[in-house]
């Protein structure tokens, strides 16, 4: 099985202790994470927590390597370890010396390699928004959220706007969105938006290797990967507990034999092969149901994949997108540790394991995800993709709200 306890603890059991010299009890250590997502191969910061019972220095022999600070008192002091992309191929490990209590040692931090690259697909200029078709209704008011879309691994998006919109962050502190509130005097015309935004984006075909990766290190239950993406979802969209994705789960385990990649793919190729694609623009289902009829939509493929992940401990989620040059679509991820959000899309199957094919513009990570409604309270929607909409009107006639997104070359 791909995994190896690497975590940074008391030095001895998980600090991953190569080659160093005996610490003074004097000396604590806190945990780390295990093999951090902080130390992965692209690079980041994570914060270890040192208790010294006098004055100490510390040092690194990585040029890829920062510590901060690096001197100190007596106490509790937090270190912030920062590291740059590791593109050298393989794994990596830099020496940590600390001098303390008059006495020196030294740990090591391993950073495991880089193993995404990327390449531009797509570029432009987006419009993106809900166009109001109007027939002969008098509305009180209109009230209108889209999401709002980052930069990430997947796209760059820049001179974002959305006039007369007010930015709002979901819980999760993962999504952000748009929100405009229009009253009667201010309704438009029929055939132009009632919410709309507009950015430039460079869209990114990104390839993870996973012939990279080596020794899966152990999940942090406490880490944020662990509480957010193992739990089973509201209105059961994504349920790891279902009888038949509990069975079908430990079926392919068994056949994995416990290697986690392999499962994953397991889990994928199952997927792909057993659900058949229908459904199309019905939303998401609830997993119940998926078993039950074997029929979704590409969201659904990705519920039913991401519920067996679940089952046996491995983190994963939606990950939601736009189209301009077609339909949207909705694809998975799942998490190793310490490499980071391998994309999949098992509605397509075959080579879409590992890639996310740089045809789609992210709006938002994972599903029922919670907005502000019209009266500023709490409001759970299945999927922040193409908006959410609410109204009030005096005089009703015929009326749409049509989703619209074009751009890009």
């Amino acid at each position: 099985m791909r995994k190896g306890l690497v975590c940074l603890a008391l030095f001895f059991l998980c600090l991953l202790l190569v080659g160093a010299t005996e610490k003074p009890e004097s000396v604590a250590i806190s945990p780390l994470s295990c093999d951090s997502a902080i130390l992965k191969g692209e690079g980041g910061s994570e914060t270890i927590t040192l208790t010294m019972a006098g004055e100490w220095c510390l040092s690194s022999d990585a040029p890829w390597l920062r510590v901060e600070p690096t001197s100190g008192g007596a106490g509790k002091v937090s270190i912030v370890l920062t590291t740059l992309a590791n593109e050298s191929g393989n794994d990596r490990t830099g020496e940590v010396a600390v001098l303390a209590a008059g006495e020196s040692f030294s740990f090591s931090v391993r950073q495991r390699v880089k193993i995404f690259s990327r390449k531009k697909a797509y570029s432009g200029r987006v419009t993106n928004g809900l166009v109001l078709n109007n027939f002969g209704t008098t509305f009180s008011w209109i009230y209108a959220v889209i999401p709002f879309p980052l930069s990430n691994r997947y796209q760059e998006i820049s001179n974002l706007s959305a006039p007369g919109c007010a930015v709002d962050a979901c819980p999760d502190g993962l999504n952000y969105y748009f929100s405009r509130k229009v009253q009667s005097y201010g309704i438009p015309r029929s055939g132009e938006y009632v919410i709309y935004e507009t950015f430039d984006a460079e869209i990114y075909t990104v390839i993870a290797d996973l012939s990279k990766i080596t020794v899966i290190p152990e999940y942090d239950p406490k880490s944020e990967e662990c509480e957010m993406y193992l739990k089973k979802e509201r209105n059961g969209l994504i349920d790891p507990t279902n009888p038949k994705i509990a069975t079908t789960a430990q079926t392919l385990w068994e056949e994995a034999e416990g290697d986690l990649l392999t499962y994953a793919r397991k889990c994928f190729d199952w997927t792909h092969d057993n659900i058949t694609y229908g459904q199309k623009f019905t939303g998401l289902h609830s997993i119940k149901e998926i078993m039950k009829s074997m029929i979704g939509d590409c969201g659904n493929f990705s519920s039913v994949f991401i519920s067996l992940l679940r089952a046996k401990g491995i983190p994963a989620r939606h990950i939601v997108m736009v189209n301009p040059k077609g339909a949207n679509h909705i694809r998975a991820e799942f998490y190793i540790p310490a490499y980071g959000w391998i994309p999949a899309d098992p509605t397509w199957g075959g080579a879409n394991f590992g890639i996310s094919s740089g045809s789609y513009i992210v709006v938002a990570q994972g599903i029922n995800n919670v907005i502000k409604d019209q009266d500023g309270r709490d409001y759970t929607i299945k999927c922040l993709q193409e908006g959410y909409y609410y109204y009030w009107y005096e005089k009703k006639g015929a009326f749409s709200f049509t989703y619209q997104c074009s751009g890009l070359n």
